[in-house]
């Protein structure tokens, strides 16, 4: 029976990374390696310029992953996040880590994103 239920947990928690990965990429398809470095740059803040569709899609997303999240909030993290783009989007990945303070910024991109959608909610 524990064996069934760590099964079970592991299952959920793979879908929940699916789904959150999925939105990620989403989200980022019409992002340009121009527009991410401006952004570095300037230091935007993601969320402030988010549309509010993307906002409610990651709301609905959280509440329907969100318990399973929460339980695995310090796995959402930036090395994940990196991996993520490393290999689905090598040219944003490159912009971040090779331009000054872009490893810096996205880590609080990520902190300032998790709250909003998973704490928030």
């Amino acid at each position: 029976m524990k064996k069934a239920k760590e099964l079970m947990k592991n299952l959920a928690l793979e879908m929940a990374i699916n789904a959150g990965r999925g939105f990620l990429n989403e989200q980022l398809k019409n992002v340009t390696p121009e527009i991410l470095y401006e952004a570095i740059i300037n230091d935007e803040d993601l969320w402030l310029s988010l549309p509010i569709h993307v906002k409610k899609e990651g709301t609905r997303l959280a509440k329907k992953f969100g318990s399973i999240f929460r339980q695995f909030y310090d796995s959402i993290n930036l090395e994940l996040i990196l991996q993520w783009l490393k290999e689905d989007r090598p040219e944003l990945f490159s912009i971040i880590v090779n331009t000054e303070g872009g490893i810096e910024w996205i880590n609080g991109q990520i902190d300032n994103i998790k709250e909003r959608i998973l704490i928030e909610i």
